[in-house]
């Protein structure tokens, strides 16, 4: 599918919008503790409705994609995540903003559906992938600089309005849309997945759920053993920058050097900024633990992707990537709530630590059955 400048700027607000809510996450559990009250069993719930709404959208996805004309999914989908993003600013109770969050995040996820489509079905997807994931963490490192000032101006309210009106973007760009999939002729051949898909699947599940259960009590951490608010804003939003650094990372080695060695790096670096993370007291080994973790956890994302792209163009196997992140971000948030509230930080660490090496073992035994899976579409 060709990428003319308009098409590859729709994919790229598409991908991001999908997940920009990740990005505010620790900022989420503050607003969601301190100015509503919530104790850490509702929080432990709340932090997760995002990222299963979008996990329940792209499962629907990968049924719809092939079958609905992708501009009426378009536009229901745009007018219900502004609706339940300006909802969220009107919530008071759980439930309220339990139904809010996770409508914003099937929204959102249905949206972010088109883009792993169009991406998947490019000639070459590790490329694509990696600068639509630079070009997210751009916006997401964008975010957290600006966030501890509308937190204190405007408080909480101001970050779903912002995502509201976000989410009306792309829409400018919707003439850009095929009206229907590109490649829906090709959906046929994809009634099963092949073992090694599954298994790859669960080691991205439990990929994401280990890191985003660190990320979302990074900041808590910080905060418990007494590092400025100020600080600490400084150390999230410096991260984000190696997080783009490691998102486009992909792009220029690629091809030069094997697709598992690059992702076995990554492992092992992001085992090492957990150790760090861990060292909260401390406030540069705190800081250099989540630049590194957010370089490699962006860095292993691209990778992933196009491996499953290589699989067919349609995007419905693609996007199931798309759903066991969300599942994984819906997972890992409440694990990491719950962890740190009963056990203190120490175990958030050790089981990730442990999951990690669980994720990656699943990892080497979906590659020895597919080594490098998709190499031949990234030239």
């Amino acid at each position: 599918m060709p990428m003319a400048p308009t098409f590859r700027l729709l994919n790229y607000l598409l991908f991001t919008n999908g997940v920009l809510a990740y990005y505010l996450l620790p900022y989420f559990f503050s607003v969601f503790s301190e100015e509503h009250g919530f104790g850490t069993h509702q929080l432990s719930i709340l932090m997760s409705a995002d990222m299963a709404g979008g996990a329940l959208a792209a499962l629907a996805a990968r049924y719809w994609l092939s079958k609905w004309p992708w501009h009426g999914v378009f536009i229901a989908a745009t007018i219900v995540a502004f609706a339940a993003n300006a909802a969220s600013v009107y919530a008071t109770t759980i439930m309220e903003f339990m139904a809010s969050r996770t409508l914003a995040g099937l929204a959102s996820g249905s949206l972010m559906a088109f883009s792993y489509a169009c991406l998947a079905n490019t000639q070459n997807a590790d490329r694509e992938f990696s600068l639509a994931l630079g070009f997210q963490t751009a916006i997401g490192a964008l975010f957290l600089v600006c966030t501890p000032m509308l937190l204190e101006r405007w408080g909480g309210d101001s970050l779903f309005l912002i995502l509201a009106l976000l989410s009306l973007l792309p829409w400018l760009l919707l003439p850009a849309l095929p009206k229907n999939n590109p490649a829906q002729e090709a959906s046929e051949r994809l009634a099963r997945l092949p073992t090694s898909n599954i298994t790859a699947l669960c080691s991205i599940l439990i990929y994401m759920a280990t890191l985003t259960a660190v990320w979302v009590v990074a900041e808590q951490i910080a905060a418990d053993v007494g590092l400025s608010a100020g600080l600490i804003g400084v150390a999230l939003s410096a991260s984000l920058l190696f997080s783009l650094l490691g998102a486009v990372a992909p792009a220029l080695v690629i091809g030069k050097v094997g697709r598992f060695q690059l992702i076995t790096l990554s492992y092992g670096a992001l085992a090492l900024s957990l150790v760090l993370v861990d060292q909260g007291a401390l406030p540069i080994l705190f800081a250099a633990g989540l630049c590194l973790y957010n370089f490699f956890f962006s860095f292993t994302m691209p990778m992933q992707m196009a491996w499953f792209s290589a699989f067919d163009t349609t995007g419905r196997t693609v996007v199931l990537v798309s759903l066991v992140q969300g599942v994984g971000a819906s997972l890992g948030p409440s694990m990491g709530v719950y962890l740190l509230g009963y056990f203190g930080s120490t175990p958030v660490f050790l089981c990730c630590l442990v999951l990690l090496i669980l994720s990656f073992g699943l990892m080497y035994v979906a590659n020895k059955a597919h080594p490098d899976q998709g190499t031949e579409r990234t030239g």
